[in-house]
């Protein structure tokens, strides 16, 4: 094995070990036996070697997809999707590494990353497309697919057992089939807009334009010191998110936010200790606000799909009203580090509960593993994210009607689901029209 694949091996297993944070040089020419000089005449940074090991991975992840589309035999698109997803489970610390890790890595990486999920939900699509008649037809966008592959790594991940991966992922198997139907087409009802196959923008993170700040009064005024604390870091908060959102964490610094939010640095410490404490205080109040906002309109739904659908709007627009700090909730937090990783699987966690009736609405005789509800959470959290990522915001409450189908389909059926959208006004939203490329297990690319 050369020096550069030694290197690119070494940081495969300090990421699988340590995430992207403790994959230092350091750290990674010690696990490869080289010096830093050979270290550095191979990689002109810790970033460009991690951006070698993310690509030699894809490289192998797009060579299994092209050889899955060679296959002309119908009956074997279930197999391929199969073999696919089992796949992810023979190679776990390349699992995390592209799924969970990519997301922590440079801009380049990231923009890297979100173009090569551009190209997996293209092909796909065409992988899959054009199911052959009584063939069942897995209505389900590959992007879910990829945010149910992320979530179930994480969670395993996050209790310490990555080794669980591959048992996680025969669940996730199980749960896929629950999108599966005989019927081929739903008239009116759409599971992904064209948009969504559009080219992401190549500059990320997303550049927002700075909210206008409410200033102190100039001179002498009368507020009590408390409103003045109070409306200071606010706009502390407001420039924090925003900051995030045109720099990203990474390259964020504080005096970027103060001058953002137009105070003092001194005011800033007053407040918080660094910058991650600031991106922590935001995380959380949006993480908190938006699961309110979500479970209060919930709450008002008088059957459990109608309070779906009325948490899923809220939180759609709750997103389309904060981009910038739904851009740092949803996004940053892998660059962020354990702490915000953690908040951000609490949340989705939290989200999970608004399923569990769902389990009750189950036809005699039919069981999901609860771990579906992680891989549906995930799922639409990475229908969110790249939204979001995309710079789609102004728009995401389009996504509703996909939302809610993500939702409820494992627990009514698919039909039935897409009977209650069409009666919720979901063909209306511009979201939904007729299936153009459902994906097909059992077709011929």
């Amino acid at each position: 094995m050369g020096r550069e694949q030694r290197l690119i091996v070494a940081m495969k297993a300090i990421v699988a070990e340590q995430g992207y944070a403790g994959a230092s040089v350091a750290n990674v020419i010690e696990r490869a036996g080289v010096s830093r000089t050979a270290f550095y005449g191979s990689f002109a940074n810790r970033e460009d070697c991690f951006l070698a090991t993310y690509r030699q991975i894809l490289e192998r992840v797009w060579k299994s997809i092209s050889s899955a589309a060679r296959e002309r035999d119908p009956v074997a698109q279930r197999v391929k999707l199969e073999r696919l997803i089992r796949a992810a489970g023979e190679d776990p610390a390349a699992a995390r590494l592209v799924l969970v890790e990519a997301h922590a890595g440079p801009a380049a990486v990231r923009a890297e990353h979100e173009r090569a999920l551009t190209e997996f939900d293209r092909i796909a699509r065409r992988l899959l497309a054009g199911s052959p008649p009584a063939t069942p037809i897995l209505h389900l966008p590959p992007s879910a697919l990829v945010g149910a592959l992320t979530a179930s790594a994480a969670d395993t991940l996050a209790v310490g057992r990555p080794e669980s991966f591959p048992t996680r992922l025969e669940d996730l198997l199980f749960w896929l089939s629950s999108y599966e139907s005989r019927d081929q087409v739903f008239p009116k009802c759409e599971l992904w807009p064209e948009r969504g196959r559009q080219e992401p923008d190549a500059q990320l993170p997303r550049r927002y334009f700075m909210q206008q700040v409410e200033l102190l009064p100039r001179g002498n005024h009368a507020l009590p010191l408390d409103e003045v604390a109070t409306r200071r870091q606010d706009r502390i908060l407001g420039a924090t998110a925003e900051v995030v959102a045109r720099r990203g964490y990474a390259d964020a610094t504080v005096a970027d936010i103060t001058s953002a939010a137009r105070v003092p640095r001194d005011a800033f410490y007053a407040h918080f200790r660094c910058k991650g404490d600031a991106f922590d205080a935001v995380q959380t109040a949006v993480l908190q606000q938006s699961i309110a906002a979500a479970a209060a309109q919930f709450a008002l739904g008088s059957t459990w799909p109608e309070r779906v659908w009325r948490g899923l709007a809220a939180l759609l627009r709750f997103v389309s009203e904060r981009p910038a700090m739904a851009y740092l909730a949803f996004a940053e937090p892998q660059a962020a580090g354990p702490d915000a990783i953690a908040r951000s699987q609490a949340s989705l966690a939290a989200y999970t509960l608004f399923l569990e009736d769902g389990y009750r609405c189950l036809a005699p005789g039919r069981t999901l593993p609860n771990s579906c509800s992680s891989a549906i959470a995930g799922a639409i959290r990475e229908l969110v994210r790249r939204e979001i990522v995309l710079g789609r915001e102004p728009a995401i409450t389009d996504l509703l009607p996909a939302l809610a189908y993500m939702a409820l389909a494992p627990f009514l059926g698919v039909g039935p689901t897409f009977g209650f959208i069409e009666k919720m006004g979901g063909s209306s939203t511009g979201g939904f029209a007729a299936p153009a490329a459902a994906v097909a297990p059992g077709s011929s690319p």
